[in-house]
């Protein structure tokens, strides 16, 4: 199996707690995948996170959100963590 090769293009922006737009591409052996779209959110005190597309949704009169893509817990941690690190590069 070929490795699954990250790229992530961050666009750093400063709009209340959302800090950047990342798109991210996946390169695989017979081609890749980008996904556009994760936004680098921060809170004062605390550390960044990365929330990945979702499409809002209504329940009970309230607004819900549900992840367009699903990855396992290990895949996500790794695309998380590409993220923050060139958002670390962007914030130096």
């Amino acid at each position: 199996m070929t490795e699954i090769q990250i790229f992530v293009d961050l666009t750093p922006l400063q709009r209340d707690k959302l800090q950047a737009i990342a798109d991210v591409t996946l390169r695989f052996g017979c081609g890749e995948l980008t996904i556009r779209g994760c936004r680098v959110y921060c809170t004062p005190g605390k550390s960044p996170w990365v929330s990945f597309p979702s499409i809002p949704y209504e329940k009970e009169g309230q607004t819900r959100y549900r992840d367009v893509l699903e990855f396992s817990r290990a895949f996500k941690k790794r695309l998380t963590d590409a993220i923050l690190e060139e958002h670390g590069k962007a914030q130096s």
